[in-house]
Order: C-alpha cells, then sequence, then structure tokens
C-alpha cells in the first residue's frame, strides 16, 4: 500500500513538472512574439514564475500560472511585463507600465541620435503638451488617444 503511494506521488510530481515546463515555454513563445511585434527586445529570453495558484473552470480544475519577463524598448529603461496562462492556454498578457510613444529615439556615441520608426497604425506625431496653467485645485485628466 505504501509503495503504491508512492509510485503516485512520484507520477503526479513528474506530471506537475512537465506541466509546469509546457505552461512556461508557452508563456516564453508568448512574449517573444508580443515584443517582437512592438519591435522590443525580450530581455534573458525567458519568463519567470510569479505566483501559482488553482482555479477552476468550465472545463475543470487548471493551474494558474503568472510568468513576469523583462524588456527593453531601445533605451536605457527596462520594463517589466507579464503572461498569465490558465492550463495550457494563455489567459492574459500585459507589458505593464509600457506605453508606446511612436517614436524611440536612441542616443548613440554621444552626439548621434537615431529615430526608430512606430507601430502600424500609431500617432506619428508628437504628443500634446499639458496645458501650463490650471485654475483651481484639481488638475484635469485627459483621456490617452
Amino acid at each position: 500500500m505504501d509503495t503504491l503511494f508512492l509510485v503516485i506521488l512520484c507520477g503526479l510530481a513528474v506530471w506537475f513538472w512537465l506541466d509546469s515546463a509546457r505552461a512556461r515555454e508557452l508563456a516564453t513563445a508568448r512574449a517573444r512574439v508580443e515584443c517582437k511585434r512592438r519591435g522590443l527586445l525580450l530581455l534573458d529570453d525567458t519568463v519567470a514564475l510569479r505566483r501559482l495558484r488553482l482555479r477552476t473552470t468550465p472545463q475543470g480544475l487548471r493551474f494558474r500560472r503568472h510568468f513576469d519577463f523583462d524588456f527593453n524598448d531601445g533605451t536605457e529603461a527596462r520594463y517589466r511585463g507579464s503572461v498569465t496562462a490558465l492550463g495550457s492556454l494563455v489567459a492574459d498578457f500585459d507589458l505593464g507600465g509600457w506605453r508606446d510613444t511612436g517614436q524611440v529615439t536612441v542616443a548613440v556615441h554621444d552626439s548621434v541620435e537615431v529615430g526608430m520608426p512606430a507601430l502600424p497604425g500609431q500617432p506619428k506625431g508628437p504628443a500634446e503638451p499639458p496645458p501650463t496653467e490650471y485654475t483651481g485645485n484639481v488638475v484635469p485628466l485627459r483621456r490617452p488617444r
């Protein structure tokens, strides 16, 4: 009886390890594709498991894995994004605080600046400057375009 329990426990551990490896590969592939589509650089070319939870879905119990990854947009900044996998499907993809401004300027060799093109469908002009004078004690908020 103890041997059967040990064999089942080892089988479950191997299954969980393989399922986790498959989810990690899925999340890495999605992060790689999304970064390439936006012209970003996926740093370390990998994702890291941040959170693991058990969720109920219409298909039954599934593991919900939240992976984080770091990426770069051509500047010196390092941004953090996330991919959420539910079972063997990607449930959510987020680029965190990164905003596509359309034109990224990269300084090369002190005085030379290289402009990177905007993504298709994005506005190419500079962003509208905020107003310089406010009335009252409330700062007006604008919706992003």
